[in-house]
Order: C-alpha cells, then sequence, then structure tokens
C-alpha cells in the first residue's frame, strides 16, 4: 500500500471483500463524485493519512486513501459519492479507505474499484446507480470475498461477519478458495467465520406433548399474546452526569423487540415447521413479520436505579393474519425461571420437552453443517450421496454437541441452544469427506434476521 503506514494494524492473513457491481449505465463520470462525508450524528473521528490522531469528522469532509472513520455509541457517519449511492458507518464501527479509486484489469476491460475495510461493527450501503466499469468493495478481517447488489450490509464482530442483502442479488466469495461462493437473493444472509474461531450454534425448540397438552385449560386465540423484556443499564462516565432514562429506555426497547423476534421465529406452526422455517420459503414475509414486530405495543416500562426494563407486546391473531396459517400456542407465551417452569408444569413434561428441543438442535445443526459451501455450485450436503461416512460423522459429532443455554416459556416451550467448535467439524468433516473446506467456514443463506431489517432500515434513512 502506498502512502503513510497505517495506523491500525490487522493481523488476520484472510480478508472479506464485499465486491458492489451494478451493470446499469445511468450517468457520466462527469456526474461521479469523489466519496464524501454526506452527514454526521454523534461522535465521528477521522484519521487522515498525515496524522497520528483522530479528529472531529465533519460534513463535505472528501475521503482519501488510508483515513480511517470510527463512530462512538448512539453515532454515525453517511459516505455519498452522489445522490443516488450511499452507505452509513453506523454506531460504534471502525472503517479504512484502501483505494478511492484504482484501477483493476479484469479480463475484458479495465475497473475503477472503490475499496474499503471494515475493520469493526456495522456498515449498510445503497448503491443504486454505479458506473458499468465501476466496483465497490469493502473488507473484513475475515475470509469472505466479494457481493453484487444495490442494497446489503456487511457486520463484522469477534464471533464472525454477516453479509445480508436486500435488493437485488449478492455475490459472495471466500477468498481462502477462490471459488468458494454463494448468491444471496433479497431478504437472505450468510455467515463466516474462521474455523479456528468458530461456535457454532443452532436452537431447537421442544413443545408440550399431546397428552400433557390435553390436559390445559386453553385461552380463546383472541386473548392469546407473545411478551418479551428487554434490560438496559447505562452508567454514565463519571457521577456529574446525570442518568439517561431516554437513552437507556430506547436500548430496553431495542433487547425486547430481539427477543420478541426470536421467541416468534421459534414458535411452530405445525408440528415440523416453525415460523423461520415459513421466512426462509417466502423472501415477502420477513420484512412484514419484523415490521410487526417493530411497532409492537409497550405495555410496562419500569426503572431501578441505573436500569430501565422495558416489555412489548404482540398478539397472537397478528401473526396469524400475517402469515395465513395458525399458529401453535395455547396461552399467552412469556419467559420464565426453571423454577417457574417446575411448578406450573409435571416434571415429567419438563424432560421430555427439554429432550425434545435438544434433539431439534441437533437436528438443525446437522442442516447447518450440511449447508457449508464448498463451491459455487456444491455444499457438503450434495457430497452426501456419494460419501455415506459423511452422514455417520456429522450424526456423531451433533451428539456430543453441547447444550449452552436453556429457555423456558409460560406455555410449556422449552428452547435449548447447543454449540459444537468449528476445529471440531473442519477436522472430522473434511476427511470423512474429502473435501478441502479450507481455513473458514462459509453457511448457505438462511433467512435475515431482525438484526439485518433494522439495518436495513437505517439504510433506507441514509439514502433519504
Amino acid at each position: 500500500m502506498k502512502g503513510t503506514p497505517m495506523k491500525i494494524t490487522i493481523t488476520t492473513t484472510l480478508l472479506l471483500c464485499i465486491i458492489l457491481i451494478n451493470n446499469i449505465l445511468t450517468f457520466s463520470d462527469e456526474n461521479s463524485q469523489e466519496p464524501h462525508i454526506k452527514d454526521v450524528k454523534g461522535s465521528v473521528s477521522i484519521q487522515e493519512n498525515d496524522s497520528s490522531e483522530f479528529s472531529p469528522a465533519l460534513p463535505d469532509q472528501i475521503l482519501k486513501s488510508e483515513n480511517i472513520l470510527k463512530t462512538g455509541a448512539e453515532s454515525y457517519v453517511d459516505v455519498q459519492f452522489d445522490i443516488m449511492n450511499v452507505f452509513r458507518l453506523l454506531p460504534d464501527s471502525h472503517m479504512r479507505v484502501d483505494a478511492l479509486p484504482d484501477a483493476v484489469k479484469t479480463e475484458s476491460n479495465v475497473t475503477r474499484l472503490y475499496s474499503f475495510s471494515l475493520l469493526k461493527g456495522d456498515l449498510s450501503a445503497k448503491l443504486d446507480k454505479l458506473p458499468q466499469d465501476t466496483r465497490f468493495e469493502i473488507q473484513t478481517p475475515v475470509a469472505i470475498a466479494g457481493a453484487r447488489g444495490t442494497a446489503y450490509s456487511v457486520s463484522v464482530s469477534p464471533s464472525g461477519t454477516t453479509v445480508a442483502g436486500y435488493e437485488n442479488e449478492v455475490h459472495v466469495v471466500s477468498k481462502d478458495i477462490a471459488k468458494k461462493s454463494v448468491i444471496v437473493s433479497p431478504d437472505r444472509r450468510v455467515f463466516s467465520q474462521r474455523w479456528d474461531s468458530l461456535s457454532m450454534r443452532e436452537t431447537g425448540t421442544g413443545i408440550l406433548s399431546e397428552s400433557i397438552l390435553g390436559k390445559m385449560v386453553k385461552e380463546s386465540i383472541d386473548t392469546v399474546s407473545i411478551r418479551a423484556t428487554g434490560n438496559s443499564l447505562t452508567i454514565p462516565d463519571n457521577d456529574s452526569i446525570p442518568f439517561d432514562f431516554e437513552l437507556a429506555k430506547k436500548k430496553a426497547r431495542a433487547a425486547a423487540e430481539d427477543e420478541l423476534a426470536a421467541i416468534v421465529s421459534e414458535t411452530y406452526v405445525d408440528a415440523e415447521t416453525k415460523i423461520t422455517d415459513l421466512l426462509f420459503k417466502d423472501t415477502t414475509l420477513a420484512g412484514k413479520l419484523f415490521e410487526l414486530i417493530s411497532n409492537a405495543k409497550t405495555v410496562e416500562t419500569t426503572q431501578n436505579d441505573k436500569s430501565v426494563a422495558v416489555t412489548i407486546e404482540l398478539s397472537a391473531t397478528a401473526i396469524i393474519s400475517l402469515i395465513n396459517k395458525t399458529i401453535n400456542v395455547w396461552t399467552s407465551v412469556r419467559q420464565i425461571s426453571r423454577a417457574e417452569y417446575m411448578q406450573k408444569f409435571p416434571a415429567l413434561a419438563r424432560v421430555t420437552t427439554e429432550r425434545a428441543a435438544k434433539i431439534d438442535g441437533y437436528r438443525r445443526l446437522a442442516e447447518r453443517i450440511y449447508g457449508t459451501v464448498l463451491s459455487s455450485e456444491t455444499t457438503l450436503k450434495d457430497l452426501t450421496v456419494q460419501y455415506d461416512t459423511i452422514i455417520n460423522t456429522v450424526q456423531g459429532m451433533v451428539q456430543g454437541a453441547r447444550p449452552v443455554q436453556t429457555t423456558y416459556f409460560s406455555d410449556g416451550t422449552i428452547t435449548v441452544t447447543m454449540e459444537i467448535d468449528g476445529t471440531l467439524i473442519r477436522d472430522r468433516v473434511g476427511p470423512a469427506s474429502g473435501a478441502d473446506l479450507g481455513e473458514t467456514y462459509l453457511s448457505s443463506p438462511e433467512s435475515i434476521r431482525y438484526r439485518d431489517y433494522k439495518l436495513y432500515k437505517s439504510l433506507q434513512d441514509s439514502a433519504e
């Protein structure tokens, strides 16, 4: 890299780049602009390549190669190429400018490359009208590379990198093995992480058996609701700064929405199908459901010293109306303690329901492993036709997965989150399949989650 050495070092040897290519020609080169800061909210700073210090970022400031942008809590910065092309760096995020622009030779011509590195946090981009000869690229500290589409988000955390697409298709390519790639349709997401840092998790759900349900007094579906509570603890930097109740309430509400989305997604519509399965089958359903959750009614707000708790509620009839299917609930649903569960239901109910949740978790873990992307046309599941040893190996592995969280609900439902180490998958499944799993895991596309939906909403705000 030319210029002054970077002030931040990336220790990983693998990078993720998200490459956006838009083939619609709608404006000429003279209408394009250098990337510049469009809007700043809160604490946003920039480190320029001729300085070792960060200074406040300002609207209309032109970005240069090797600049680093950093956002604080409750802060963001919008970067604009022109009126149709903008991206937002969200709170608690770091981004480095790599190339603006750099000429890259392709098989057919020379392409103008705009390259950024997302070092931490979240970035959402809406790039509607890039010229045909332009590529927009984001790199992250994990082994995923490439995307095509007009609207998407990228998230980087210690647990890995997530890429979610919202409009048109996103093309994600892994750098550890060039042929490892996947197309992500709208309202889909993929996840990647180094095998040696991966903790693969899936949540299984168990519901009360018919014999126990038959003894329960069932509520009218018109009165059934699903509730979730979020908590927020806001501690000022020093005693002279007053407690910010509104900020704490906002964070607690956001946590409640996340929890409600998780509960609703795990709700069964029949003996085999959860709402999360419906979201994968219907690409339009996720956004509608998450919009419903974002507007859920607040039923209680409490403050205790410097913490705030917010409880929200969504009616069962609202969910049924949206998905056009019944849901498997017989009473209002809220999270309860293990002690409450044991008081409310027979001991056998807890044992059998918890076992059912674990079995569901094993099954979903196996499905996730089978969905490991090997190439643009092949997943691990495709190889099971040739190699019976893969199935035996995967089934044996998931049986040894460890439960990391068990949650109890007032309707008798139990969820169990199961976890398995990525190194175990790589070291056992790789030899059993004869496939090169590389240094990183790349998932098959799945339905977006509520957090992705919120990033998309911020993306829409940045484009206004």
